[in-house]
């Protein structure tokens, strides 16, 4: 059983997967010009604030 388990395992996660994820993240983001990096998170990391989902003002639901 547990070399059923380990053939897929070794599979999915080999070095080859690993590089295509990184490099499918480092693609992504020079298509939308790192906007995850250089425009939101320094704001959100240097106010210290929280990002509400639902802002206070807004209706409740019932």
């Amino acid at each position: 059983m547990q070399e059923f388990v380990d053939f897929p395992n070794n599979i999915i996660w080999s070095p080859a997967f690993i590089c295509l994820c990184a490099g499918s993240a480092l693609f992504t983001s020079i298509l939308t010009r790192f906007v995850q990096v250089l425009r939101e998170m320094p704001a959100l990391l240097l106010s210290g604030s929280r990002i509400d989902p639902v802002p206070e003002s807004a209706p409740a639901r019932i």
